[in-house]
């Protein structure tokens, strides 16, 4: 706020103040009266003037003066509310609590878009991520990730008790054709399951066994604890190291469901003929009369 420090005429006052040069010197009686004088010939009231001796000072001090007041920018902040959050290695959970008293009252769970809704105020300007055409859905601790069906090399590690199994090894790091693939990504786990076509899926989008080892029978793949002990704060970023995991690591033991295919020799017969028919330019796309259909659409695991 701005105010002024008299309610005189200001330019009268800045005329008589300004008529006379005042140095630093006291002035005189003698100078005093005459001083006098004209300030009673300017009309202004002559008890604005003191003693000569505070001559310098009541001129000044009589001027207007522009006085620049500072509203107060700190608000006092009152206790109200306290968020609490619980944790497992399952996830995490928030309630929301009243304060009375300096006493937690009984709290309520929140979701993660109330709890989003309350760390954010509606003037915050936020910033805005980039997401890759391969998401399909997301929340704050789950993303569904989306990989077209692809030549890729297939890496594979057969553990030496499973000596039926072993022909596998030497067919690692050769090209097949992967199937579309869906993920369910979220920092302690990685879930899979194939697709018949590369469209982007839709809610309605029926859902297949993915033809892999390493998978339980909850689609989640078993993988070195190495992959989640010290994932990404960005669960973006670690989607798509999730990804590159899956595709570029080897697979392994078996797991879970023993069949996921019906290809007439099995899943492990099913990746090393694909093998072979890509390495003799025999098969131009994923056969997927050879995926078993689940009794889930995308929207399921939503």
């Amino acid at each position: 706020m701005l105010t002024t420090g008299s309610a005189m005429n200001r330019s009268s006052i800045m005329t008589a103040a300004t008529a006379w040069p005042v140095s630093d010197a006291l002035f005189s009686r003698r100078t005093h009266r005459k001083s006098e004088m004209r300030f009673r010939k300017s009309g202004l009231p002559w008890n604005i003037l003191e003693p000569a001796s505070n001559f310098y000072c009541s001129i000044e001090r009589n001027i207007p003066m522009i006085e620049v007041q500072y509203q107060p920018q700190e608000h006092p902040y009152k206790l109200s509310h306290a968020i609490l959050f619980y944790r497992n290695n399952q996830g995490t959970l928030a309630t929301l609590h009243k304060i009375r008293n300096k006493q937690f009252m009984s709290g309520k769970s929140l979701d993660p878009a109330e709890l989003e809704e309350l760390l954010h105020t509606p003037n915050q300007q936020r910033h805005m991520n980039y997401l890759p055409a391969q998401v399909i859905a997301y929340s704050q601790n789950e993303i569904l990730w989306f990989e077209k069906s692809a030549v890729r090399p297939i890496y594979f590690n057969v553990p030496k008790e499973e000596k039926e199994r072993l022909f596998l090894n030497r067919i690692s790091g050769k090209k097949v054709i992967w199937p579309s693939l869906l993920f369910k990504i979220s920092r302690n786990s990685i879930s899979c399951w194939a697709l018949k076509s590369n469209r982007h899926p839709l809610p309605t989008t029926q859902l297949y066994f993915a033809p892999f080892t390493n998978l339980f029978s909850d689609q989640k793949f078993c993988l070195p604890n190495a992959v989640y002990s010290n994932p990404p704060d960005n669960l973006l970023k670690f989607a798509t190291h999730a990804v590159d995991i899956i595709f570029q690591g080897h697979f392994s033991h078996l797991c879970g469901v023993r069949e996921n295919t019906s290809y007439p020799g099995g899943r492990d017969r099913f990746w090393a003929d694909m093998a072979r028919q890509v390495e003799q330019n025999a098969i131009k796309s994923f056969p997927t009369k050879y995926l078993l259909p689940m009794n889930k659409t995308l929207e399921n695991i939503l």
